[in-house]
């Protein structure tokens, strides 16, 4: 069971707990504060339940943070980027999917509070003390404004390298004194434009001499300088959905913060990133691909080690801009080591990007990314930032696509594939992307979600504990008020409330997990994944083309001749039939998929027609008392305790964006087939063998995804429908109907010796 589960299984369970109270017929004659105390604590659990995964883009500065987010959002001119270091404050960006209420951007303001501008101040002051004490210099009497401006007018500016941190302090005492209003204000919503020009970029700095005396009159001070954070809400497309939504959900929440070293606000990031740090669930870290700042990320690292982190993910960003790479390894044969590749005379900088990214950890958490590259492979609109200067578009993609396919083509020759040979590889596949979303998913995943479940964990058992002091007084009511009706009531809730609602927690979570696992097997006993390796291993041995090649050899050289009429001579002539294959094998992979879904619903309708029998035996006894208004509760049992219906969910969906065929083909474009090279001669069976070999591989890698991707969409379908299903509805008015009560019991006894909490004295 995944963390999501376990956090939706505890959420289930506290709703089942917050029910038997909130249903309870006896409910009018509990002790009131003991119910306050209840709802209190599953609105607690309901709170935790709902905080999102939180992400952090920190690093050096113009390593492109703002685009890459942008371009993962799938809105690429969202965020200001420019080619000088842009961002100015935190941004925290809030996804919101399409279609739901709300503007396209909606943005916030946060302002800091008095606490922070205190602690701003005194850490400017603190910084230029110890710089001071450091050069034998005095310090201020006082720490008022006036005091300290005259400090740094007279004793350190005239000192070399304290200039950046007294124009700071400086510029925080001018913007407390213009706009100090906003100190500790709440949150102000303001125009999307407005914020984007002017204060989400850096304010500007002449670098000159301060205005010790105050700006001057009509000039003001930048109000940026006392923003905690600017908060976007954006309108994304599901398609475009920064982080897998299966694993994580739909509440996420991204950070673009400053460049580490590049702000005139160095000192209120460094602290408001410190700040941000314990609550993030993954923090990527950004850098540059040629001569990468390694002291700025180790800074970044060891801040985020002292407030608890672990395991960052590293970005290599840009990596476009490594147009150099070794001619000699990218058409070479045989196997590489990855010493081989990161020690290569051609290759010093990437071996240094390489090695400031790893830090020391692991190589398996590192992507090498280019937005601009992923918009080659794969274009769609304009590029996402400016072109370079003298070169048109259509020729800066064929550039892209060619440094795409020339690190794919090194590092598909590096055994194991691991560390940087993969990072290369999902590079010049889709531009690093999909590897930073996979990363930073397992991330969020491993600590976000564990961390959300232990503390859900927590709420859940005081809440149960409240729950079991109030059901105390309920069974003292019931022992009451008895009767033979009432049991029957009883019997009826467990019925809905217990077995129905159980068996539809069983049927979500157990679907997703048991047609998902790779030992699924079908009526005929095999897996869906055997099924279509089959299938795809079978469209590619039977092209005709093979039969062409083995009749052509001869047999005592081991040749083929290339006189004969069809012989394949460059690899272009064998992407046709790659391309029809791989579509016809996806269209089966999809049909096998759905015949998986719909085989374990007709087991689980199965398992579950005992209690379907159960439920309407019971209910056959009052059907008759039942009219039109309680049609509600009457559908939802029937389909909690059936899985048929569940089949023709996400029949209809279309297919994910998927790799176009010809981007799947495993032989690289225009190049000679080994039995076409004038110095191979020899062991051509054995060459047509690989070949064929290769294209079967990368059918059957498009089949098992579409496969996969088939079933995620269909489980993912079954379970939006079944997880409002989880929560019952209201069933007082259906139990009464169903068995009206006979007497009104009296009151129990109050309780005097319970606190506010509902907690005994």
């Amino acid at each position: 069971m995944t963390e999501r589960q376990r956090i939706s299984r505890l959420l289930d369970e506290a709703v089942e707990q917050e029910g038997f109270v909130a249903d309870h017929p006896a409910r009018r004659y509990v002790d009131q504060r003991a119910l306050r105390a209840v709802e209190r604590a599953a609105a607690a659990v309901r709170q935790v339940a709902a905080e999102p995964v939180r992400v952090g883009l920190a690093g050096e500065f113009t390593t492109g943070k703002s685009v890459l987010i942008s371009v993962l959002l799938g809105r690429p001119d969202l965020l200001p980027a420019k080619r000088r270091a842009t961002t100015g404050v935190i941004t925290e960006i809030r996804p919101r999917l399409t279609g739901t209420p709300g503007p396209d951007v909606d943005a916030e303001v946060h302002y800091l509070d008095s606490g922070a501008v205190a602690a701003y101040r005194e850490r400017l002051v603190e910084e230029l003390a110890a710089e001071a004490a450091r050069r034998g210099l005095a310090k201020p009497d006082t720490g008022d404004w006036d005091a300290l401006t005259a400090w740094c007018r007279d004793t350190l500016w005239p000192v070399h390298g304290m200039q950046d941190t007294i124009r700071e302090l400086i510029a925080l005492r001018d913007a407390v004194r213009v706009h100090g209003r906003v100190i500790g204000s709440p949150p102000q919503r303001a125009g999307w434009e407005t914020v984007r020009e002017h204060l989400l970029t850096i304010a500007g700095d002449s670098g000159g001499e301060p205005a010790w005396a105050g700006p001057p009159p009509g000039a003001g001070a930048p109000v940026s300088r006392l923003v905690d954070r600017v908060v976007l809400t954006v309108e994304v497309h599901p398609a475009n959905w920064p982080l897998d939504r299966d694993r994580l959900g739909d509440d996420v929440v991204l950070l673009d913060t400053p460049g580490r070293g590049a702000a005139p606000t160095r000192v209120r990031d460094a602290m408001l990133l410190e700040r941000e740090f314990p609550r993030l669930d993954a923090l990527v870290l950004l850098s540059q691909p040629i001569k990468p700042d390694s002291a700025a990320i180790g800074e970044i690292r060891r801040d985020f080690s002292r407030a608890g982190g672990r395991h960052e993910i590293a970005v290599v960003n840009m990596f476009d801009q490594l147009t150099t790479w070794a001619t000699d390894l990218e058409s070479g044969f045989g196997p590489l080591t990855e010493n081989d590749l990161i020690g290569h005379a051609d290759h010093e900088d990437l071996h240094a990007a390489w090695q400031t990214a790893v830090g020391g950890g692991d190589g398996d958490r590192v992507a090498l990314t280019s937005v601009v590259t992923a918009w080659a492979l794969r274009p769609s609109g304009p590029p996402p930032v400016p072109l370079p200067q003298g070169i048109d578009e259509a020729g800066w993609r064929t550039m892209l696509c060619r440094g795409a396919s020339a690190w794919r083509a090194i590092a598909s020759r590096v055994e194991p594939q691991t560390g940087v040979a993969t990072a290369l590889t999902e590079f010049g596949a889709d531009g690093g992307l999909g590897r930073l979303r996979r990363l930073i998913t397992e991330q969020a995943a491993r600590n976000g979600l564990d961390r959300k479940s232990e503390r859900l964990r927590q709420r859940v058992a005081e809440l149960t504990a409240l729950v079991e002091q109030v059901r105390g007084q309920l069974v003292g009511w019931q022992a009451t008020a008895a009767d033979d009706h009432d049991r029957q009531r009883q019997e009826l809730r467990q019925l809905l409330r217990g077995t129905a609602r159980a068996e539809l927690r069983r049927t979500r979570d157990r679907c997703e997990v048991e047609v998902l696992s790779t030992r699924f097997t079908m009526a005929d006993g095999r897996t869906g994944l055997a099924v279509v390796r089959a299938q795809a291993l079978e469209a590619v041995f039977a092209w005709p083309i093979w039969d062409v090649l083995q009749g052509s050899v001869i047999a005592e050289e081991q040749r083929v001749r290339l006189e004969v009429a069809d012989v394949p001579r460059i690899t272009d002539e064998l992407l046709e039939p790659f391309e029809e294959t791989v579509e016809a094998v996806r269209a089966r992979a999809v049909a096998t998929a759905d015949a998986m879904v719909g085989h374990w619903l007709d087991r689980r309708n199965t398992e579950l027609a005992p209690h379907l029998d159960e439920a309407r035996r019971v209910i056959a006894g009052f059907v008759d008392r039942l009219g039109d208004g309680h049609q509600e509760v009457r559908v939802w049992w029937s389909r909690a305790l059936q899985a048929k219906w569940l089949k023709k969910l996400g029949a209809a969906m279309s297919a994910p964006d998927q790799p176009k065929p010809h981007e799947l083909f495993p032989l690289r474009a225009g190049v000679p087939l080994p039995w076409a090279l004038p110095d191979r001669h020899q062991q051509h069976q054995i060459q047509i063998a690989r070949v064929r070999h290769e294209c079967a591989l990368a059918a059957e890698r498009a089949a098992c995804t579409a496969l996969y991707l088939r079933l995620e969409s269909r489980t993912q379908a079954i379970r939006e429908a079944l997880d409002p299903m989880i929560k019952v509805p209201r069933v007082d008015d259906f139990l009464l109907t169903a068995y009206p009560m006979d007497l009104t019991p009296p009151p129990p006894e109050t309780h005097d010796d319970l606190d506010d909490d509902g907690v005994l004295l």
